[in-house]
């Protein structure tokens, strides 16, 4: 709590001062501007309209204040801010409603709140609670990761973790590890996509969230939905890389690279293997 008045310097007795906008002023201060609290009705908190400067201000110019003129002058540029601010959060409000109408209109394949629309070349991102939402150009996305975290279910109930998942890199969308091999437990606790634009920004995707036995319809069935929308995505991919490249010759050969990536799971090439070939076809 401030010790002193802001304006004059000096101390500040106890109730004889006020809070402006940012600072504390004496009585005697105000008085000089024409604000006697003593006269001054409670209902009007003049102190609200000023700051220390002000204050200053007209002191030096030796102005008395207009205290109810400023009073209904502060309240009526009050209500005008509201009024404003409920117009531009209708106008908001307006402006999302029509996008996402003109986004569903296209068709999107969609997953929770994340809509990839192909007729746009827009990837749109729903609002919560938390955040607002974001429309990006399929330009934005840069890659995904997926994730699934293999789990141990007992007779006791009780789970043991670990944590397996892979980046994608390039525009095929090559999934380094995620799916992988055999899989040697028996559940898993989550399996989810994230994805990563080009201002930092991730969303990510849920599809199973809870201990599931990997030998259940819903386990195959979220697997099969994760790689469908993971197929979307490295469509989103090459199109960027065909859309910003002058070099390529030709269309990129997807067959090829998925023979290529079936030959690196089954350990006949290695990584590095496997990243300059796939440089080599899609000529970069």
């Amino acid at each position: 709590m401030a010790k002193n008045c802001d304006v004059c310097g000096k101390k500040l007795k106890l109730f004889k001062s006020v809070n402006v906008t940012d600072g504390k002023v004496c009585y005697d201060c105000m008085k000089q501007i024409g604000i006697d609290y003593l006269k001054l009705p409670m209902s009007l908190t003049i102190e609200d309209t000023l700051t220390i400067s002000e204050v200053k201000d007209f002191q030096t110019k030796k102005q008395i204040i207009n205290v109810h003129q400023r009073w209904e002058d502060y309240k009526n540029n009050k209500m005008q801010n509201k009024i404003a601010e409920q117009r531009n959060r209708i106008a908001k409000q307006d402006k999302y409603e029509q996008l996402k109408a003109n986004i569903k209109a296209d068709k999107p394949v969609k997953k929770g709140k994340v809509y990839l629309d192909f007729a746009k070349k827009q990837i749109f991102i729903d609002k919560n609670l938390l955040e607002d939402y974001h429309l990006y150009n399929f330009s934005d996305f840069t890659s995904y990761k997926t994730i699934e975290n293999p789990t141990t279910i007992n007779k006791n109930h009780s789970l043991s973790h670990s944590v397996i998942g892979g980046l994608v890199a390039g525009p095929t969308g090559a999934v380094i590890g995620a799916f992988a091999g055999n899989k040697s437990y028996d559940a898993v606790s989550k399996m989810a996509i994230i994805l990563y634009f080009k201002d930092n920004n991730y969303k990510q995707l849920n599809y199973i969230s809870t201990a599931t036995k990997i030998d259940t319809i819903n386990y195959r069935t979220e697997q099969e939905n994760m790689q469908r929308f993971c197929a979307h995505l490295d469509k989103i991919l090459a199109y960027n890389t065909t859309d910003v490249s002058d070099t390529l010759s030709a269309p990129v050969n997807t067959d090829q690279l998925r023979n290529l990536k079936g030959l690196l799971d089954d350990g006949v090439i290695t990584q590095a293997d496997f990243d300059a070939k796939k440089k080599q076809i899609l000529g970069l």
